[in-house]
């Protein structure tokens, strides 16, 4: 068997094309599905995908139609059951969450199919220890993605799309805009930005802009978005600080490539997409989240101390003095760090390679 005759079941949270936040796993169908035969898709929620592959087809479990708990359990075996009894599932990709692999092992085994498991947010609960004993294998963007020690664990990367997020044309004289992107939630940690510029602004009277980019993904997180605008107000940085809410895949670049700074202030343990997105434009990147501590090991300027809104102001206010050659500099650093370790086409190349292996060694057992 080679990957062109390969079925995949992939299993995941949501397909739509319209959705910001997992815009760049809906890429991956597409790259995936060029490679291999069929890919059937059970997601919790189904939004638009006209832009899809003729050979991806989308099964949803009925969010977007108001189903419960109880209706999404019994359409994810109805689904599942008949593709596996039809022969259309050679290997199961489950993407992030470990229910996924939790509701699948029974199939799996069954039918005698591998689970390659997608993980990559530091946070490892008791639910994920047991995805990762079912799991054939655990594929993760780095190390502080899937902390857990496990011969199954490997480490393929990030997929950034270099060819979209263009190196930058333009670097001022003087740093005007720092921008954060990412979801509006209590573990990004947004009030350290806040303090940062606070202390830039009000206290050393630096002319600067922050926009924060990004939305709630919960209803009950809409709360810490009212909390920071409350913050801002009371330190009186409304002229300064803008909340610009959710952004459209296809304008996030031009965000990334007109900022002079991105701040990252998450302690996921998780290998932020945006940070890299913005590495890959060449714009400075100033980062708590431990993960990018190997990556930022020889740019100390990149990083800071988780929540220390003290330091994070004072690594801008080292990038502010710096010249824009040595801005570019350091940008083109990022930029070569992103495409030699994290580009989409090499993951999409090592998932492909991983599928196959599995599913040959699962064809040659049941032979």
């Amino acid at each position: 068997m080679d990957n062109s005759d390969l079925k995949i079941l992939y299993l995941t949270q949501s397909v739509d094309e319209n959705n910001h936040l997992l815009r760049a796993f809906y890429q991956w169908l597409n790259l995936l599905a060029a490679r291999v035969a069929q890919i059937n898709v059970i997601c919790l929620k189904e939004g638009a995908h006209s832009s899809l592959e003729k050979n991806v087809k989308v099964f949803s479990l009925g969010k977007e139609r108001g189903e419960g708990k109880s209706g999404y359990l019994r359409n994810f075996y109805k689904t599942a059951w008949p593709l596996f009894k039809k022969g259309e599932v050679d290997v199961v990709f489950a993407h992030m969450t470990e229910i996924n692999v939790l509701l699948i092992w029974p199939l799996a085994f069954l039918f005698k199919k591998p689970i390659i498991w997608w993980k990559a947010h530091g946070h490892l609960s008791f639910k994920s220890k047991i995805a990762a004993r079912l799991a054939s294998t655990i594929v993760t963007s780095s190390a502080a993605g899937f902390p857990l020690k496990t011969k199954k664990r490997v480490i393929v990367g990030q997929g950034i799309d270099a060819s979209h997020f263009r190196f930058k044309s333009e670097w001022p004289a003087e740093i005007r805009k720092i921008i954060f992107v990412g979801r509006i939630s209590p573990v990004k940690h947004l009030e350290t930005l806040i303090g940062a510029a606070k202390i830039l602004i009000k206290d050393k009277n630096y002319p600067l802009r922050f926009e924060i980019i990004g939305e709630p993904p919960l209803k009950s997180q809409e709360s810490y978005l009212e909390n920071l605008k409350n913050d801002v107000s009371r330190l009186d940085l409304g002229n300064y600080v803008q909340f610009i809410g959710a952004v459209p895949h296809q304008q996030i670049l031009s965000h990334y490539q007109s900022a002079d700074v991105l701040v990252n202030t998450s302690s996921t343990g998780s290998l932020d997409k945006t940070v890299l997105e913005a590495m890959a434009c060449g714009t400075l990147a100033v980062n708590s989240n431990r993960a990018f501590e190997e990556i930022f090991k020889d740019l100390p300027i990149c990083q800071f101390q988780d929540k220390n809104e003290r330091e994070l102001a004072e690594k801008i206010e080292a990038i502010m003095k710096m010249s824009p050659a040595e801005r570019e500099a350091i940008g083109r650093r990022l930029r070569t760090i992103v495409v030699e370790n994290h580009n989409l086409d090499n993951l999409i190349n090592r998932l492909i390679d991983i599928f196959t292996a599995y599913a040959k060694k699962s064809h040659r057992d049941r032979t």
